[in-house]
């Protein structure tokens, strides 16, 4: 769709039934599908569908709504809609700054979809497929804690307790709507790429650079996380092959970030959308404010008490598997602490208004790791060496 607006197309159903259409004929040729879980699914999938439901539900009526998608996600998809592609001139606006402009766009470009066949706005229609968004976290979470070496009883109890913090928080913050979800789907992707379980190439590569891609594509916050999950994954191949990654690899990694992010860094940056408000200077002084805002988000009673398993990631750090991975995270955790350092906002009301959603981001790949490293200890995991394969 963003290739289509620098075309000069307008959007249709059309469009993206030709769109999909071809993926889908790309992927049949190329790599075998993605499995989500096991085939007998125990009694913590049928926890997390039950939980599953109930977030569609309340999403899809309404209940649990983001106000950002009213003034922000919605409102974008809506204007997209009525013009039938991205609107660069209503971003570039005076009074857009209230909009962020400059961030990626894919979650309207989503909304709308099915509002495009009618030309009609649907907003409930829009807040259903945020709301199923929540079911294709839950599958891509269990897939992650099967790849990490969870199974049986393990796997049901961590599933389980993992899908009701993340459906009690989804419905009690109010998530739907938004594009939190869509950055730690991303993460949770990229997490079997990245704990290497022993899928040949080049499924993987193209597993992490789409995982990517998807970050790069959600929202503003999700692009250095997609430069984040690329770095660690030729990092640890280099470590571990004491050579660097084979150009084929690299460019299956990094190719789907940079086509659906250039076009959005060049019409940002052309139509001058990134706001001053996005950082400033450091200010050390700050942490007066910062750390005591931390503490009230992280130990709200919205996510009871389940950001306090980002104090166990260190040690995943230490397991030669699992250490891409927690680094991703505890980097992309710590680039957030900065912006609060530098943002040339209310700090400690900046804190308080994000941080609890930005936890989401996060949480579910820590739950991965977190449960890998104590409940899967008694799973030895692999320890062969990375596949080589030829530079051409």
């Amino acid at each position: 769709m963003a290739l289509a607006t620098l075309g000069g197309l307008r959007w249709s159903a059309a469009l993206v039934a030709a769109t999909l259409a071809g993926v889908a004929l790309v992927r049949r040729l190329g790599a075998r599908p993605t499995t989500f879980g096991s085939a007998r699914p125990g009694a913590g999938a049928w926890v997390a569908a039950g939980v599953a439901a109930v977030v569609f539900v309340a999403g899809a009526t309404g209940w649990t709504t983001q106000p950002d998608f009213y003034y922000h996600w919605g409102l974008k998809a809506r204007r997209f809609l009525e013009i039938g592609g991205a609107d660069y001139y209503f971003l570039a606006g005076p009074s857009a700054w209230r909009l962020h402009p400059d961030y990626p766009l894919l979650a309207p470009e989503l909304f709308l979809l099915p509002s495009l066949p009618g030309g009609v706005w649907r907003e409930g229609a829009a807040l259903a497929l945020s709301a199923a968004t929540f079911a294709l976290l839950l599958l891509a979470l269990r897939r992650a804690l099967r790849e990490a070496g969870l199974g049986g009883a393990r796997l049901e109890v961590v599933g389980a307790a993992a899908a009701a913090l993340l459906g009690a928080f989804w419905i009690a913050y109010g998530l739907t709507g938004s594009a939190e979800p869509l950055v730690a789907l991303a993460l949770l992707l990229a997490l079997p790429a990245l704990m290497d379980s022993g899928k040949p190439e080049p499924a993987r590569g193209w597993e992490l650079g789409l995982a990517a891609a998807l970050a790069a594509a959600a929202k503003l916050e999700g692009v250095p996380l997609a430069l984040l999950v690329i770095g660690a994954d030729a990092l640890r191949r280099t470590v571990r092959t004491r050579a660097l990654p084979p150009l084929a690899h690299l460019a299956r990694t990094t190719l789907p970030t940079l086509v659906v992010a250039l076009p959005w860094l060049l019409l940002a940056r052309a139509y001058r959308l990134f706001l001053e408000t996005n950082a400033g200077e450091w200010r050390w002084e700050r942490a007066g404010e910062i750390l005591p805002a931390l503490a009230w988000s992280a130990l709200h009673p919205d996510w009871a008490l389940a950001p306090l398993a980002l104090l166990a990631l260190p040690l995943a750090l230490r397991h030669p598997r699992l250490a891409a991975a927690a680094a991703v995270v505890l980097a992309q955790l710590a680039l957030y602490l900065a912006v609060y350092f530098t943002g040339p906002v209310d700090t400690r009301f900046y804190v308080l208004s994000t941080f609890q959603r930005l936890l989401f981001h996060l949480l579910p790949a820590t739950f991965v790791l977190v449960a890998a490293r104590f409940a899967g200890a008694a799973q030895p995991f692999p320890r062969a060496p990375l596949p080589r394969e030829s530079a051409s």
